[in-house]
């Protein structure tokens, strides 16, 4: 598709479609027979899983899968091998407790994940990544 910008260290397996204007993030990994509708931001360090229908930007440090596409987890295996420290994973796994498992409206959740670290890189990421989410998140 045109415009479509694939950052660097990324998996897309047999089969993916990216429609225009997709955004991808380092070390996102996108699983065969996937399809990624137009203006669709995914971020770094995400997985989608198998024959996924992505709608929704993905939020960076998940893994999404099913039918219909939910967020499951944190991508620990990914973290891992890509040498995120304990301390690094905790904080990610309390900014997807943040987001995706309380009942905090997404603005709360960004208000709580702010306040989790402000300077912390993993943090940034997340902030700046829900401050340019133009499909909306899946949540």
């Amino acid at each position: 598709a045109h415009d479509v910008r694939i950052c660097n260290h990324c998996v897309l397996a047999n089969g993916v479609t990216l429609a225009g204007h997709v955004q991808v993030g380092d070390w996102a990994t996108i699983g065969g027979l996937t399809g990624v509708l137009q203006f669709v931001h995914i971020g770094a360090q995400a997985m989608i899983g198998f024959q996924a229908h992505v709608a929704n930007d993905v939020a960076p440090f998940m893994t999404v899968d099913g039918n219909p596409l939910a967020v499951r987890a944190v991508n620990l295996v990914g973290l891992k091998r890509r040498g995120f420290s304990e301390e690094r994973q905790r904080l990610i796994r309390q900014m997807h407790k943040l987001l995706f498992r309380s009942s905090l409206t997404l603005e709360q959740a960004c208000a709580e994940i702010d306040a989790l670290g402000a300077t912390d890189q993993d943090v940034r990421t997340m902030l700046d990544f829900l401050a340019t989410s133009s499909r909306g998140l899946l949540r």
